[in-house]
Formats: C-alpha cells, sequence, structure tokens
C-alpha cells in the first residue's frame, strides 16, 4: 500500500487504541491512514503460536470483565472467556496456606489496591476473565479491511493549528489530525520530536511517568500440574514480585515479575531457572520444561514498559485535550478505566467523539 500524501486522520501505533480510532475513520468515511512502526499489529496485544497453540506473551485477561466493555467484542471475535479464581494461593513456610493465613497475608494489600481504586478512578469488580485461545482474535477482528502501514516508524511531526506534516520511514504525510496512540514511553524518550516542542507542562507530565513493566515467560511443561491450579494465581511470600498462573487451556505455567521504573528486568534464563525453582519447592521435584517462550517488554524500542502507575487526576485532564491537530491515545488516560486494554479503548472513543464533531 502507498503511504497516501494527504490524509484526515494520521493515526500513529495499531495498538488497541490505534485500531479503535481506525474503525471508526473507516466506518464513518474518513480519510486516514494508520501508521505502525513494526511488522505487526496489536501493541501490547502479542499472540504467538507453537504448535498451532496459541500463547499470549501480552495482554491475557479481561479485568473486572462482568462490566469491561471489550467482553461483547471479545466474544464476537471468538475468544473464550475464562473466569479466574483470584483468590491467591500462597506458599509460605513449606505449605500452602490455609483460609486464616491467607486472609493475615492478603489483607495489606488488598488495602492497597482499594487505595489505588478510590485514587485513580479505576474500575475494579475483582472479575478476572482469561481469554482463552488468543487475545488476537480480538485485534484481526478489528483490523479487518483497515488501511494500515506497518514498518512505518515516525520520526518527527511538524504542526500548527491548521493540521501537521508527518515524517515517516516512507515518506512525509499530511493531516489534518494526528492521533498519538502509542506507548507513553515513545513520547516519554522523545523517540517523535515535535516543531513547535510540545508545551512545557505536557513535556513534564511525560517525563514524571512511572513506568510498569510486567515481564511474562510462558513454560511448555511434559507433565501436567495439579488439577486445582488451572486458572489460579500462584505465589511465593518469599517471592512476592513473581508471581505464576496455570492457564486453564495449557500444559504450562505463566512466569510473571513485576517491577517498576526502568530498572533492567531479569534474563530469559533467569526468568527460567527462578520458576522452575519456585515449581520444584511446590512440587517435589524438577519438572521438565518442553518449551520456553518469554517476552521482554523493556526492550521493544516502541514499547519500554507494559504500562504506567497512575497519573494525577490533573495530568490525565491536560493530555486529554488536544494540542492543535494532536491528540494523545492510550490507556494512561482513561479514567474510569477497566484494565489496559479496556482503558485504551475507552480513551479512542474519546477521541472518536472529537473527530466526528470536528
Amino acid at each position: 500500500m502507498k503511504l497516501p500524501a494527504i490524509t484526515d486522520v494520521a493515526i500513529i501505533g495499531a495498538g488497541i487504541s490505534g485500531l479503535t480510532v481506525a474503525r471508526h475513520c473507516h466506518d464513518t468515511g474518513i480519510p486516514y491512514i494508520v501508521l505502525e512502526a513494526t511488522g505487526r499489529i496489536g501493541g501490547r496485544v502479542h499472540t504467538v503460536h507453537h504448535n498451532h497453540c496459541p500463547i499470549d506473551l501480552g495482554a491475557s485477561w479481561l479485568h473486572s470483565g462482568d462490566v469491561n466493555p471489550l467482553r461483547e467484542d471479545a466474544l464476537k471475535a471468538g475468544c473464550k472467556l475464562e473466569p479466574t479464581d483470584t483468590t491467591l494461593m500462597v506458599w509460605q513456610d513449606g505449605a500452602w496456606l490455609d483460609e486464616e493465613g491467607y486472609r493475615r497475608y492478603i489483607t495489606p494489600y488488598e488495602a492497597t489496591r482499594r487505595d489505588i481504586v478510590a485514587t485513580t478512578g479505576q474500575i475494579d469488580t475483582n472479575n478476572e476473565q482469561y481469554i482463552s485461545g488468543g487475545a488476537e482474535k480480538l485485534i484481526t477482528r478489528w483490523a479487518d479491511g483497515l488501511a494500515i502501514e506497518q514498518n512505518c516508524p515516525v520520526s518527527h511531526i511538524e504542526w500548527s493549528a491548521d493540521g501537521a506534516l508527518v515524517q515517516t520511514a516512507q515518506g512525509p504525510c499530511r493531516a489534518k489530525h494526528v492521533v498519538l496512540a502509542v506507548n507513553a514511553n515513545v513520547i516519554r524518550q522523545q523517540k517523535i520530536t515535535f516543531l513547535p516542542t510540545l508545551p512545557d507542562t505536557t513535556q513534564k507530565i511525560f517525563a514524571s511517568l512511572i513506568p510498569v513493566t510486567l515481564q511474562k515467560l510462558v513454560l511448555l511443561l511434559e507433565k501436567p500440574l495439579p488439577p486445582h491450579w488451572r486458572n489460579h494465581y500462584l505465589i511465593h511470600a518469599d517471592h512476592p514480585q513473581w508471581i505464576l498462573f496455570a492457564p486453564p487451556e495449557l500444559q504450562a505455567i505463566t512466569v510473571l515479575y513485576h517491577h517498576f521504573g526502568d530498572e533492567l528486568p531479569p534474563a530469559h534464563q533467569t526468568m527460567q531457572e527462578h520458576g522452575i525453582a519456585i515449581l520444584a519447592e511446590w512440587l517435589g521435584y524438577k519438572p521438565s520444561v518442553d518449551h520456553s517462550l518469554y517476552m521482554n517488554w523493556q526492550t521493544d524500542p516502541w514499547q519500554g514498559c507494559t504500562h504506567f502507575w497512575p497519573m494525577p487526576a490533573d495530568s490525565v485532564s491536560h493530555l486529554q485535550k488536544p494540542f492543535g491537530p494532536i491528540h494523545f491515545a492510550g490507556d494512561y488516560l482513561s479514567v474510569p478505566w477497566a484494565g489496559q486494554m479496556s482503558g485504551a479503548y475507552a480513551r479512542a472513543l474519546e477521541i472518536c467523539t472529537k473527530l466526528k464533531g470536528s
């Protein structure tokens, strides 16, 4: 596909936000183009296949699934939603905690979660639904028939009240509106430059963002795990940053490592060794791994993290306002939201409303 020289809406990024805006433009007849820096679509939705089996190395759950706005679309796309038991299985001092021990362990964490929900406006119904069969189905359904130019990173945007000139690896494109549907790290790390520069307040907000990364490793095992582990989160009390999850449809264990800021995450081998060591303590034997799949979101040049610590309400309000032709999209700008995917979707719908009225 040839990059158009002129369009109404240039959408930078083919994740959930970008595809939602593109679908709106496509269905309402607004000229647009999606400019995707990489060779795939989906952003932080990333499904790979092993022996014809879909495995998600990115988004895997609909959070607050009973009220999540993506639920209907996911079901229409053919995704199977599996309710996850959010009662953690916690291993401490050589045994799984009983109900009384669990309540003592989890109480401070629940208090912190309630504080975050109260101060950020997040929606949390404690209803987690695992997307079985690959979250890519949702992305594929949305992207069908859309004008998307892949391997087309944007380097510079020259903008004024009348529109913008977007410089890409495949040449320039002039647009009335630019939707920045990229991970905020792209702007925070100045991988796209602007002329004139963004307002000082805007730059300070992006510079102050606290990145959060959820590293993900999927270990495909030669032997099945205990059936009652299925669709459960499992935690070793001595290693609270490490969360293990037993997918309902795979003979596997997912190892999750949560960390903040720009610190380097554990390497693939380190995560695998640590995950196997924890499993060996729980199972009483060292499990054999048939295959492992790893995604380091922090080293992805167009991601750098999986999400951000919630911003103050005044910062969100500031970035929700367009700057001339530029609209910021992404889950970090949606309040209230029920997880990253629905947040990205909700923010995109807000931008669609503004484009409709322009």
